[in-house]
């Protein structure tokens, strides 16, 4: 009897390791949209958790996974205003974000710069473009912003790291993070 319960015991704790290390490794689901603006279907279809199996580990403990979007939302040189175009390209985001269930889910919108300037400068100016997207998104959609999180990452992740002055760079991205 107690050979089958430290039996059960080890095999349940090599799991729970196994499932917070693919966790922190998985790689990010990613669908690339360019500059055209994804349609509500599109985005209900990219971030809907995958449905549930029956097995023992997948109820006991939902894996987080991050799916993203990309969305060519480009901003001028040194700035965060959020141009008409864009604004039409947020549309369905907005729509999205009205009626979704994200449960324990999580929303991030992360702001990017070129590598023109200063560290700090294009920190707080990716900052500020995610942000203008969230203050957006809340005011013309009123989408709640308790549910989306904003952070800013410079020029840390370049999208085009061949030009790193290049307008690719300048961008805004979307993520959620969904229960699976």
């Amino acid at each position: 009897m107690k050979k089958s319960m430290l039996t059960a015991v080890i095999a349940l704790t090599l799991a729970i390791a196994a499932h917070v290390a693919s966790a922190q490794t998985a790689d990010s689901n990613v669908t690339n949209f360019g500059k055209r603006a994804p349609t509500l279907d599109e985005l209900q279809k990219v971030f809907t958790p995958a449905p549930q199996t029956g097995s023992l580990m997948s109820m006991a403990l939902p894996r987080p996974v991050k799916k993203s979007i990309e969305l060519e939302l480009l901003f001028p040189f040194a700035s965060a205003d959020i141009s008409p175009s864009i604004k039409g390209q947020l549309g369905a985001i907005g729509e999205f974000l009205q009626t979704a269930q994200l449960g324990t889910g999580e929303f991030l919108i992360e702001g990017h710069t070129d590598a023109v300037g200063a560290q700090q400068s294009n920190k707080l100016l990716s900052e500020r473009r995610a942000q203008a997207v969230k203050s957006f998104l809340v005011s013309a959609y009123k989408v709640s912003p308790q549910i989306i999180s904003t952070s800013g990452a410079g020029a840390t992740n370049l999208k085009d790291t061949r030009n790193p002055s290049s307008e690719a760079n300048r961008r805004v991205e979307f993520s959620m993070i969904v229960k699976e």
